[in-house]
């Protein structure tokens, strides 16, 4: 939970760099129960003290079994979401390799010059919509970024990172995540695609010149390829996380039942006390 702090004759507030942690396993809840909480604090100021609540937040016990299962099925939402991106990255660079191709050619009448005229201003219209459309892909890898981000933050907080990290240590989910998924996608949306909607502008400043069209939008399919090779590479590391994912939960699975299975055969082991003779015998009567 992130401090805020006002100071006394001040009515802005700054954020701290530290943050205040609430750890819930000494309640011992159950999984299944809901818990409601909100967070009430006061200031520093001493007439009229200030009191602030935050919104009530609702949460839900689960297993760690249960939460690996959601992690992982949302793991798979966002990288169909991305491979939904990869497909109208592909679309956008062959629209604008059509939009690029003029047929330069004399016009002989006013009837071709009025087509050529209305043919360049929709050609313009279309490319102020690719480049439109470019920037939206930009905004939908960013939100696929965020959520990779929020996985990141869940594992920390419910501690299902520890024992991954018991079972293959040189294989940790900051690797998989952060390097691998998450820092390339911030890449290719702060820089590769910012730089071809960029490009795009410039395709549409030079419609009237096909030569300098064609050599603007060669420029963008080269960030174009760039990009979709970019995508394919952090695809592959989507598909790896979900396989080793998978693989991570199906042990730690037979690890719980194993370990449950020990203890019931060591409870059936152990030797009964006179009591538990004693209640053998009224059931059987």
């Amino acid at each position: 939970l992130p401090i805020w702090r006002r100071e006394p004759g001040q009515e802005s507030q700054s954020a701290l760099d530290d943050f205040a942690v609430m750890d819930l396993e000494p309640l011992g809840l159950l999984p299944g129960t809901s818990l409601r909480l909100s967070i009430v604090a006061e200031d520093a100021c001493p007439d009229p003290v200030g009191l602030g609540r935050s919104q009530e937040f609702l949460l839900r016990v689960v297993t760690n079994e249960e939460l690996r299962a959601d992690l992982l099925r949302r793991e798979i939402e966002q990288r169909k979401a991305f491979e939904q991106a990869y497909e109208r990255q592909m679309e956008l660079a062959a629209q604008l390799e059509m939009l690029a191709i003029i047929e330069n050619q004399p016009a002989e009448d006013l009837a071709a010059t009025a087509a050529a005229t209305a043919a360049t201003a929709g050609r313009e219209r279309a490319i102020i919509e690719l480049t439109r459309n470019q920037k939206g892909v930009g905004t939908s890898l960013a939100r696929i970024a965020d959520q990779f981000e929020e996985f990141l933050v869940e594992v920390k907080n419910n501690r299902l990172d520890e024992a991954e990290n018991e079972l293959f240590p040189e294989q940790r989910i900051e690797n998989r995540f952060d390097l691998k998924i998450i820092k390339p996608i911030r890449r290719l949306d702060q820089e590769l695609i910012s730089m071809t909607a960029r490009g795009m502008d410039d395709c549409r400043l030079a419609v009237n010149d096909p030569v300098q069209l064609a050599d603007s939008a060669a420029a963008v399919g080269g960030l174009h390829r760039e990009i979709l090779a970019e995508m394919r590479q952090i695809l592959a590391a989507m598909n790896d996380a979900e396989n080793f994912q998978e693989i991570i939960n199906d042990l730690l699975r037979i690890k719980e039942d194993s370990k449950g299975l020990k203890q019931e055969i060591e409870r059936k082991a152990k030797p009964g006390d006179i009591f538990d003779d004693q209640l053998d015998d009224i059931f059987d009567q």
